[in-house]
């Protein structure tokens, strides 16, 4: 584990599934949902996404993305993450080793695994939302975590 990254951090992204992810190409944005996969050792993501798709298309082009995971419990509480990171397609063995954490955690998707992809996050804010109190809990790669 990253000693480096808050443990409230770790557990929302361990427990959540799916992710908005936001990519741009010249003046062309986009935006996608994926099912994603937290490695904590290396402060990732790990999707799976066709080539073929127009953000994948989008992000061989530029691969400095943003994005989103949301968790709304009620009206009276809330959390969600806000990240910047870098995205790069899998090939060989860092793609055979990616594709199997990501099985382990679905399964199911077995037969629907395409390519693999790897978002090293540079940045995570992560917002919550109780009983009208704002906490905010922000990581940096560089190593500095903020609480405020």
């Amino acid at each position: 584990m990253n000693k480096n990254i808050d443990k409230s951090l770790i557990k929302f992204l361990n427990k959540n599934k799916i992710l908005t992810l936001c990519v741009s190409s010249g003046e062309e944005l986009w935006a996608a949902s994926c099912i994603f996969s937290f490695n904590e050792i290396d402060v990732s993501a790990i999707i799976s996404t066709s080539h073929k798709t127009r953000h994948a298309s989008m992000m061989t082009e530029n691969n400095i993305v943003a994005g989103t995971i949301g968790s709304k419990l009620s009206l009276l509480k809330s959390m969600g993450i806000q990240y910047r990171g870098v995205i790069n397609l899998l090939e060989g063995e860092r793609y055979t080793v990616a594709k199997g954490s990501y099985l382990k955690k679905y399964p199911y998707l077995k037969n629907k695994v395409s390519d693999i992809w790897k978002i090293s996050f540079d940045e995570i804010k992560l917002v919550s939302m109780t009983m009208g109190r704002h906490h905010r809990i922000e990581w940096l790669r560089d190593n500095h975590t903020r609480i405020n």
